[in-house]
């Protein structure tokens, strides 16, 4: 990595043929393999707001992604030791506008899960995101958190979970029951409550008001008691 009038840039090896530097907007967080020999780097490039996925084979751009959302980028692959964890859609499965797809979780290339999402729409896939946690495997669609194969909503009492997040390596993550929203931090619920949270991501206008999503922090705009507040929540060390 080098830098340059206070713009980093990513210098690629030969390896990776004509593509030599990426001017650095952000860069996402790494996901790499117990043995080290593998990994996966999201980048979003200055200027042109490419988006690129960088891996020790090769680099491509993943702007024509169906993974994608307007608050930031979507992690589709994950390691739990040196098994590789990812996301694909069922093309046998994709339907017009307007129809559900078949979304598919992999282990090292064999089907293990499969699921029904909604629609795309200009602003984001169904998908949110795709994390290890303790060697567990959780997936996050729209208000849904599936947790090894297991719908955490169907498992409890919430009727929505959304905007899975680690803050200093500890899960944290949006629950509602009936009227109240909750917050739980490594499998705690926090003492605070609201009864709306922005976190539908939104394009144009709307995405004014998106959820930040930080590492080690994440803003949004949040409802209680009739008041609107903007909430930044970060680790008590930061």
């Amino acid at each position: 990595m080098a830098s340059s009038c206070n713009a980093l840039t990513l210098e690629l090896g030969e390896y990776y043929g004509d593509q030599k530097s990426i001017s650095v907007l952000r860069i996402g967080d790494l996901v790499i393999n117990q043995s080290g020999t593998r990994f996966f780097l999201p980048v979003d490039e200055l200027n042109t707001y490419k988006r690129y996925l960088v891996s020790e084979e090769k680099i491509e751009s993943t702007d024509f992604s169906p993974f994608y959302s307007s608050l930031s980028h979507v992690p589709t692959y994950a390691f739990i030791g040196d098994d590789l964890i990812q996301l694909a859609y069922d093309p046998d499965y994709l339907a017009g506008a307007g129809y559900s797809l078949g979304l598919q979780v992999l282990r090292n290339n064999e089907l293990i899960f499969t699921y029904t999402v909604l629609p795309p729409n200009p602003a984001s896939g169904p998908v949110r995101g795709l994390y290890v946690y303790e060697n567990h495997w959780i997936l996050e669609v729209a208000d849904i958190l599936i947790r090894d194969g297991v719908v955490l909503n169907e498992d409890s009492t919430a009727n929505e979970i959304f905007s899975f997040h680690f803050l200093d390596g500890k899960p944290f993550y949006f629950y509602r029951q009936e009227k109240d929203i909750h917050l739980s931090y490594n499998e705690e619920t926090l003492p605070i409550t609201y009864q709306r949270i922005i976190h539908e991501p939104m394009c144009c206008s709307g995405g004014m008001v998106n959820m930040t999503l930080a590492h080690d922090a994440l803003g949004f705009y949040a409802l209680r008691d009739s008041n609107w507040y903007y909430v930044v929540i970060s680790p008590k060390n930061n």
